[in-house]
């Protein structure tokens, strides 16, 4: 087990809406189950999959508790928290509500302009399998620390925030909107 903080990155698909109530609300994937990444950290290199269930124990324990950073900068006060975690088939499903800050308003609107585009989740392994040849990590029990709004992701396409909800209305450009259409799509 390593008491080094490990993170994980997914790329954030995005749909916007705006509803009658100020909710401020980020959603997605922050984790693919069964999705290899390729990992080069001071671990080595190596294959890890996140496998169902992985996330039980934290969700049981601590899920609200859970905080959204920026960049996982744990030095700055959080952007929000964590109002559902849930482990679905793709993944570990989170929402955050965004705290109604100057931090929290700007990473909406990098969210809603595609700037960060990615979420990525910091973790202590607590139980993992590891192959013979020492090339393949299956994580079976992690304890998730904080989930943070990023710039790229180790994860790929396979998991992404699927929503942005607040009372604001706000237009896309064209660009915008192409490019969320084609990330709804993978």
């Amino acid at each position: 087990m390593t008491s080094n903080l490990i993170h994980r990155t997914t790329p954030l698909r995005l749909e916007l809406r705006s509803d009658d109530v100020d909710e401020r609300i980020i959603s997605g994937i922050a984790a693919p189950f069964d999705s290899p990444a390729e990992i080069n950290s001071y671990e080595g290199q190596f294959t890890e999959t996140i496998r169902y269930g992985a996330f039980r124990k934290t969700i049981a324990e601590r899920g609200e508790r859970v905080k959204l950073l920026g960049l996982h900068d744990r030095s700055r006060m959080p952007l929000g928290r964590a109002v559902l975690l849930e482990e679905r088939a793709e993944g570990l499903y989170a929402e955050f509500r965004v705290s109604r800050t100057q931090s929290g308003d700007e990473a909406l609107e990098l969210v809603r302009d595609g700037s960060l585009d990615h979420l990525s989740i910091g973790f202590r392994p607590i139980s993992e399998v590891w192959d013979r040849t020492r090339t393949k990590r299956t994580l079976t029990e992690v304890a998730l620390a904080e989930v943070s709004l990023v710039l790229e992701g180790a994860y790929g396409d396979a998991a992404a925030v699927t929503g942005s909800r607040s009372a604001d209305t706000h237009t896309l450009t064209s660009e915008a909107a192409t490019r969320r259409l084609r990330l709804l799509d993978l």
